[in-house]
């Protein structure tokens, strides 16, 4: 009298397919479910406990360096309104055609935050003292 298969919850094999042995994946072809119905090509699953702790790594990490961003974000933010500051200085000193105070600050506000307008204005300045080398090579920075 046939009772159904036997099993042997002592094997290496049964252990296997629960997801005892290795990696955690469970199960193998003949015991994993099709991703749809109809589709004969499987997957092994990760057993629950190791998603769930998977999905809490993500977590803890994604919480961990949240404030590191904001951190980052702010130290930019203060980066960028001190090179508007000298930035506005620097103009003020152009239109006095004061050349080398404008060339420092409008350097200075470079350093701080690179952007191609405050390259240009410090390579006007440089033209002006006669720096021309420096001239060019910042207005090729600029350009890049």
């Amino acid at each position: 009298m046939n009772h159904g298969p036997r099993v042997n919850n002592g094997t290496a094999e049964t252990q296997r397919r629960r997801g005892v042995l290795g990696l955690g994946l469970r199960g193998t072809a003949s015991d994993c479910r099709a991703t749809r119905v109809g589709d004969s090509s499987w997957r092994p699953r990760l057993s629950c406990r190791k998603m769930r702790h998977w999905v809490s790594v993500v977590a803890a990490t994604w919480i961990a360096l949240l404030p590191c961003g904001a951190v980052a974000q702010d130290a930019d933010t203060q980066a960028i309104a001190a090179s508007r500051t000298l930035a506005a200085s620097a103009a003020d000193a152009w239109n006095s055609e004061d050349y080398e105070t404008a060339y420092d600050h409008f350097s200075r506000a470079y350093a701080l935050y690179n952007a191609p307008t405050l390259a240009v204005r410090k390579a006007e300045c440089a033209e002006k003292l006669g720096r021309l080398v420096d001239a060019s090579e910042t207005y090729a920075a600029a350009a890049r």
